[in-house]
C-alpha cells in the first residue's frame, strides 16, 4: 500500500498536469512547491503505473532538452452524474479529464431516481468497462466526510447513504458533492480561475449555493452548505457586500437564460475588475463531478491498493 505522503504528492502532480495538459518536471516542481527528487519520483512512479505518459521532448534551448509528460488519456475513464429534479445528465471523461459523452434521463413522477441511477450506470459500464470512478453532484445538504446525504428536497431525500449503496453495487469509488462544488472545481482547473486561489463562483445550473473558494479550497461549512442562497435575487442584490467581506480576487458568474444574463451582465459592468460573466457551457457541471472524483481516487483505498 502506499503511504499517505506519496499519495498527497501524486494528487498534486494529476491535478497539476490535468489543468495544464501537458508539462515538464521543472513546471511541476515550480507549481506544486515539490522537491525536485520527489517530483521526479512520483513522475516515474505514475509512468509506471500507466498513469502518465511521455509527450515528446521541448525545444532546444542549448543542453539537454526536458521531456514533457501528460495524462495518459486511454487508461480508463470517470463518470459525472448531475442529478437534477426532472433529470438525470450524465458525462463520460476520460484520464484526461476530457469530455467523450454525454446524455440524459428524465425522471418521471413517482419514479425511484436510485434504481433509474443504478440502472443507467450499469449500461454506461456495459460501454466503457474501465470507469474507475463516479461523480454525483446534486442540489443537497451532504454531510462531506462520510459521504452522506443528508437532505435533498428534490427528491424527499433524509440522511441516504447514496455513496454506500452505489459501492456495493458497483465496486467502484464513488464521489458526492454538492453541484455548485462541482462548477467551482472545473473552473478552477479549465475556466477562469486557473492560477486563482480565492473566487466565487455562481452558476445558473446550482443557484441556491454560490462556491466560496479560499486559499485554493472550497469552504464547505458543516453540511456543506456554505454559501447557501435562497434566490438569484438574493445574490445579485448582496453581490457589493460579498466582495467587501470575502475579499475575493474574482467572482464568476456563469448563465444559460437571458434574466440571469441581464442580471449578471450589469453587476460586470459595475465591477470589472471583479466579476467575469461568462454562458454557461454544456456538461460544466458533469465534467467538474468527473474530475473532482478523478482527485478524490487517487486519495482512496481503491487507488492506494
Amino acid at each position: 500500500m502506499l503511504d499517505k505522503m506519496k499519495i498527497k504528492n501524486l494528487t498534486k502532480i494529476m491535478v497539476c498536469i490535468l489543468s495544464k495538459q501537458v508539462t515538464t518536471k521543472a513546471d511541476l516542481v515550480e507549481n506544486t512547491e515539490l522537491s525536485n527528487s520527489t517530483v521526479s519520483s512520483a513522475v516515474n512512479s505514475l509512468i509506471k503505473l500507466d498513469l502518465l505518459e511521455k509527450a515528446g521532448f521541448e525545444e532546444s534551448i542549448g543542453g539537454r532538452r526536458s521531456a514533457i509528460y501528460k495524462m495518459n488519456s486511454s487508461y480508463a475513464h470517470f463518470l459525472g452524474i448531475g442529478l437534477y429534479k426532472n433529470n438525470i445528465h450524465f458525462v463520460i471523461t476520460n484520464f484526461a479529464g476530457e469530455f467523450v459523452e454525454s446524455f440524459d434521463i428524465e425522471i418521471e413522477p413517482s419514479a425511484s431516481v436510485i434504481k433509474i441511477l443504478i440502472s443507467a450506470i450499469e449500461k454506461v459500464m456495459g460501454t466503457y468497462p474501465k470507469i474507475i470512478g463516479i461523480g454525483i453532484g446534486l442540489d443537497a445538504e451532504i454531510n462531506y466526510k462520510e459521504q452522506i446525504i443528508i437532505s435533498c428536497d428534490a427528491y424527499n431525500w433524509k440522511q441516504v447513504h447514496l455513496k454506500e449503496i452505489l459501492e456495493r453495487k458497483f465496486l467502484t469509488f464513488i464521489y458526492i458533492d454538492h453541484l455548485a462544488n462541482g462548477v467551482a472545481y472545473r473552473e478552477r482547473l479549465f475556466g477562469y480561475a486557473k492560477e486563482t486561489d480565492n473566487y466565487l463562483c455562481y452558476h445558473e445550473s446550482a443557484q441556491t449555493k454560490a462556491a466560496l473558494v479560499l486559499n485554493n479550497s472550497i469552504c464547505r461549512g458543516q453540511e456543506n452548505y456554505t454559501g447557501k442562497i435562497d434566490s438569484i435575487h438574493e445574490f445579485f442584490e448582496h453581490i457589493d457586500i460579498f466582495i467587501k467581506f470575502l475579499d475575493v480576487s474574482k467572482i464568476i458568474i456563469r448563465y444559460f437564460t437571458e434574466e440571469f444574463k441581464n442580471m449578471a451582465n450589469q453587476l460586470a459592468k459595475e465591477h470589472q475588475k471583479i466579476i467575469i460573466c461568462i454562458e454557461q457551457m454544456d456538461n460544466d457541471v458533469e465534467i467538474g463531478m468527473a474530475i473532482s472524483a478523478q482527485r478524490e481516487w487517487f486519495k482512496s483505498v481503491y487507488f492506494m491498493l
